[in-house]
């Protein structure tokens, strides 16, 4: 009864203190009346600037698996290349965690090794009816020391091909492959099949076949070099070594006492407690006699139009120091829009544009430090609510466009504040892994102009 009658005290107190309504803080503005505006017309400059190195590989986050191989002929940006670089290593049992090594015994006999490379039918750039002369390079410099690997490294390999293919098709469905040990056929997600030569298959089956630690055999073969020139066309496709399966191995087919047998080395390194095997696009450009030479550090050239290219290409660095001028405004809301250009000429379904950008401004030692939205955005897989970036087709006013809005607030008070740089760099989502590129308009195009658009109250 006690408790009862205690309980209607507080809740009659209660209810007299709520006769009064507060507008919440203000008090702090004492009674001045708030004005919410909204503006996009702050100035921005704007221009295309050549990466000058990517970072490829780094021991603390070696999550990169997709590994880009051809070469793109743009006529825009001149031409791109890349290669294959990556490690072969024992594999392990996935549930025991327990190293494979080799049983070759003196009386085996080797039938063929062949590299089964994952390709990623979606991953295609250019003409996709292209077909390639594909080479393969023996290392002959130890790239497993390498806390960090960017395009300016390079790592020796023997100029004698040790695989080569001519005018292949890079398949774009699974395919059939027969397995000798087990005499059926299989099918298995697209790959790429490369026939190693026989001496050097001779030499791995034969020559560096006892060791019995991973670490031994890799110090004996560094690995290899995947190469990829386009025959007809222009063309770059995706290979995928993937974090927690061997879905891209070297496969050693063989007898003993007439029954065929198959052993398998991996090309990354799953062994518990270890990184995950060195393995990377190896990037070259050559800008020089295309478009985009005449861009390239112009803030007048990009107030036109402004070019980001994945891989050793090109990023847009964006000078927003207008908004240092700004004075007794509260910053509401804060979002970039970037729209796609529409040249004569371009065939988006050729070059389509990248599919993501995100935003980084630079750290102490020159590298890209992506903005808080996107790092929290990554973490929690809610990049697209928390940040944008993603490229959308968008009706504005008779005009159908692909459009980027990123939603930049947070940093943009950050920025304003002074707790951050004022300069910003616009990138592809992963630079290493996007052989695409994207031309949008600048700051200054009559109607589709690069801009900021804030909700601002003044106080």
């Amino acid at each position: 009864m006690n408790k009862w009658f205690c309980f209607l005290i507080l809740l009659s107190f209660l209810f007299t203190q709520c006769n009064d309504t507060t507008i919440v803080g203000s008090s702090i503005f004492d009674d001045e009346e708030l004005s919410v505006t909204s503006t996009d017309s702050l100035t921005l400059i704007a221009s295309t600037f050549a990466l000058d190195s990517v970072r490829v590989f780094t021991l603390e986050n070696s999550s990169i698996q997709t590994f880009l191989i051809g070469e793109l002929e743009d006529p825009f940006l001149g031409t791109m290349t890349s290669a294959l670089v990556t490690e072969v290593h024992y594999p392990v049992d996935l549930l025991s965690g327990l190293i494979s090594v080799p049983d070759y015994q003196e009386d085996d006999v080797l039938d063929s090794m062949v590299i089964a490379l994952q390709v990623i039918p979606d991953r295609f750039y250019g003409d996709i009816e292209s077909t390639f002369d594909i080479q393969v390079f023996q290392l002959t410099e130890s790239i497993n020391q390498e806390r960090r690997i960017s395009t300016n490294d390079e790592f020796s390999f023997n100029p004698e091909p040790i695989a080569e293919l001519n005018d292949v098709r890079i398949a774009q469905d699974s395919v059939v492959v027969f397995l000798p040990s087990e005499g059926t056929s299989t099918r298995e997600s697209a790959q790429l099949r490369i026939p190693l030569g026989e001496e050097i298959a001779n030499q791995l089956f034969n020559e560096l076949g006892d060791f019995a630690r991973n670490p031994e055999f890799v110090a004996a073969f560094p690995g290899i070099r995947i190469e990829a020139t386009p025959t007809s066309g222009n063309s770059m496709f995706a290979a995928s070594i993937a974090n927690n399966q061997f879905n891209s191995t070297i496969q050693t087919f063989y007898k003993r006492d007439g029954i065929a047998l198959l052993y398998e080395y991996a090309l990354n390194d799953l062994t518990v407690g270890v990184p995950l095997g060195r393995k990377f696009s190896d990037f070259e450009r050559d800008f020089d006699s295309s478009p985009i030479s005449q861009f390239l550090d112009d803030t007048a050239a990009g107030d036109s139009l402004l070019f980001i290219q994945g891989m050793l290409g090109t990023s847009i660095e964006l000078d927003m120091s207008s908004l240092l001028e700004l004075e007794d405004v509260l910053i509401n809301l804060a979002t970039l829009e970037l729209t796609v250009a529409q040249l004569p000429g371009e065939d988006f379904s050729v070059t389509p544009p990248i599919e993501a950008l995100v935003i980084s401004t630079l750290g102490e030692n020159g590298e890209f430090v992506l903005l808080s939205e996107i790092t929290e955005g990554l973490l929690f897989d809610q990049l697209a609510l928390r940040f944008g970036g993603e490229l959308e087709e968008v009706t504005d006013g008779n005009a159908t466009v692909f459009r980027y809005t990123m939603n930049i607030t947070r940093s943009l008070i950050e920025i304003f504040n002074g707790d951050l740089p004022s300069t910003i760099f616009i990138t592809p989502l992963s630079t290493a892994e996007e052989a695409g590129r994207t031309i949008v308009y600048g700051p200054g195009h009559s109607r589709f102009p690069l801009k900021l658009q804030l909700s601002l109250t003044s106080l």
